[in-house]
């Protein structure tokens, strides 16, 4: 669980760099290869993942930095694939959290 937390925060930094200049969403970077590792780790651990992504989100959805909500964003994306959900517990923060990032779509930033 451990390596888990610091494995997973040092994704979350990785996934804050994006770049300013970026004009192509196919643009492969940093930000976008810790995402994709994110998605594989919650694929392979899959329930645990959400005690370390749903605090990362929480903290940064509302951010001023839009480095920190898109980083926010793609962790929540990125996990979607992985739990089982077992418990119950990945649907219902899905469910508190679906209306958040649709009121996100209007963010000033993204356009």
């Amino acid at each position: 669980a451990i390596l888990e937390q610091k494995f997973t925060e040092y994704l979350f930094e990785c996934m804050k760099k994006q770049d300013d200049d970026e004009d192509s969403v196919d643009n492969f970077n940093l930000a976008s290869a810790a995402a994709v590792c994110l998605e594989n780790i919650a694929k392979t651990v899959g329930d645990d993942i959400t005690n370390h992504v749903f605090p990362f989100v929480s903290q940064n959805i509302d951010q001023p930095d839009w480095r920190l909500r898109e980083a926010a964003t793609m962790a929540f994306g990125m996990i979607l694939d992985g739990p089982q959900d077992e418990s119950g517990q990945f649907k219902a923060l899905v469910k508190q959290a679906v209306p958040q990032f649709v009121a996100k779509v209007q963010d000033p930033s993204v356009f």
